[in-house]
């Protein structure tokens, strides 16, 4: 685990006690137990806190966690400098060897820590630390809505101490949304059957995600009464049924356009009618344009 060159050790203390938080003065931090996935070597499968060091000797840091490292300069006093190869990019090192990792970082990620002597910096020693793959959990993944309904859609993140998610509907607002604490509605209107699919992103590692498949049932319309006859100066009652959607609306259409029918289904034919005629009346749901009924009502003039 330790490289030591010309008399330097490093010593890897753990996670110190306390909560961290940004400040410059907080050198501590606590979290949650480091969970590994395979493919891993077997021994590493079992970590314990708070040092999260496997039965292989591998150090193991949650993304946004902490590790304190100590160094010394054998037969010597000597200050240590810390640093870290590849940068700022893995994260940092305080000057008594608190390592903290990135607050995002595409992961799994090892990183070296080099622990130099001030006075003669050709005595250095270098450790490495693993920081696992961060990845997403959910117990239901395939749900069902009626279109107009809403579901909770729950996703847990786990390897990194920023546990946020970001959510993304694949197909954007014409599909559905979804808000920060993953409530989803499907949009209206949609063509019904379908299936939306939802990504539950980590905020800690954009490129970990995890799938949501919300099914939509198909909706359907019926129209009653199917035929009819009324007289002129006389009127008529439908009623549209919509099954499968909470939005239970109607927008009515006249073949030809001989008379007028109101938002609730009421169908008056013109008063003025000279002979007989036939009109079309169809009911097309609100929710799902595609989804509609048609009736035939025969229209004769007055007695």
């Amino acid at each position: 685990m330790t490289i030591s060159e010309v008399g330097v050790k490093i010593l890897a203390v753990g996670v110190p006690n306390g909560r961290s938080g940004h400040g410059p003065n907080l050198s501590a931090t606590v979290y949650s137990v480091v969970r590994l996935t395979l493919p891993l070597v077997p021994l590493d499968t079992l970590v314990r806190f708070p040092f999260f060091r496997s039965r292989s000797g591998k150090i193991y840091v949650p993304l946004g966690g902490a590790y304190q490292f100590q160094a010394k300069v054998e037969g010597s006093d000597n200050d240590i400098r810390w640093s870290l190869e590849g940068g700022a990019d893995h994260g940092s090192i305080s000057n008594d060897g608190l390592y903290r990792t990135p607050d995002h970082l595409v992961t799994p990620q090892m990183v070296r820590i080099v622990a130099q002597s001030a006075a003669d910096p050709g005595r250095r020693a270098v450790t490495t630390l693993n920081i696992p793959p961060v990845y997403l959990e959910a117990r239901k993944q395939r749900l069902a809505i009626p279109l107009g309904g809403a579901v909770q859609l729950e996703a847990q993140v786990h390897n990194a101490e920023n546990d946020r998610i970001r959510w993304l509907v694949e197909g954007g607002a014409s599909r559905g949304t979804v808000s920060a604490s993953g409530l989803f509605q499907p949009a209206e209107p949609l063509t019904t059957p379908t299936t939306v699919l939802v990504q539950a992103i980590s905020e800690a590692d954009d490129s970990k995600s995890i799938p949501f498949q919300i099914s939509v049932p198909e909706i359907s319309v019926r129209l009653s009464p199917g035929e009819a006859t009324v007289h002129a100066g006389s009127t008529l009652r439908f009623h549209a049924r919509v099954d499968g959607a909470a939005n239970a609306a109607v927008n009515w259409r006249l073949d030809p356009p001989l008379g007028t029918i109101t938002a609730a289904g009421t169908y008056t034919p013109p008063a003025d009618l000279r002979g007989e005629a036939q009109v079309q009346i169809t009911a097309t749901s609100a929710a799902d344009p595609t989804k509609s009924d048609r009736a035939l009502v025969r229209v004769l003039p007055r007695h």
